[in-house]
């Protein structure tokens, strides 16, 4: 057995270089790889990008609803009447704010193709975006908001998210 070691150390420390055969073969793996790796990685990049785009508009979705609270929280009156159907607008009066009148602002929230629209005294910006619909409705002293979104744009996608706020 040690013969055989021997003349493979030999033949191997003779050898110089590699043979054109193990080039090719080198080459014919590196060709087979390299793809498969780099569709890999770009699949990674762009699942990567998608949840960032989600993450986004789920972070502007949380911080509308947040302002929304505040203004259901501050209002003196709210239009929906409690146990009815629910509807696609919401108005708010008598909403106490930094710069409040007497009677306070009256403000709106309503769905603008996919953008939610905070209307206060007559005065629109958009609240966020991506909304597939949204609808409010009223049980007892909690205001219901079910908000339906789609990050993507594609409506087989789309999230439900469902808010409770209390009336004070």
């Amino acid at each position: 057995m040690s013969k055989i070691a021997g003349v493979i150390r030999r033949l191997i420390a003779a050898q110089k270089g590699l043979t054109p055969l193990e080039l090719l073969l080198g080459l014919a793996a590196v060709a087979v790889i390299f793809p498969l790796t780099v569709s890999n990685v770009m699949d990674i990049t762009d699942n990567s990008e998608a949840k960032n785009d989600e993450i986004e508009v789920l972070q502007a979705i949380e911080s509308a609803a947040e302002c929304l609270g505040e203004d259901i929280k501050g209002a003196k009156e709210v239009d929906l009447v409690d146990g009815a159907a629910a509807v696609d607008r919401l108005t708010l009066t008598g909403v106490d704010g930094k710069e409040t009148t007497a009677e306070g602002h009256r403000i709106v929230y309503g769905l603008s193709g996919s953008a939610l629209l905070r209307s206060v005294d007559g005065v629109a910006n958009t609240a966020t975006e991506h909304i597939g619909s949204i609808i409010f409705s009223r049980s007892g002293e909690v205001v219901k908001v079910k908000v339906v979104l789609s990050v993507t744009g594609d409506s087989s996608v789309a999230e439900e998210l469902t808010y409770l706020f209390f009336l004070s």
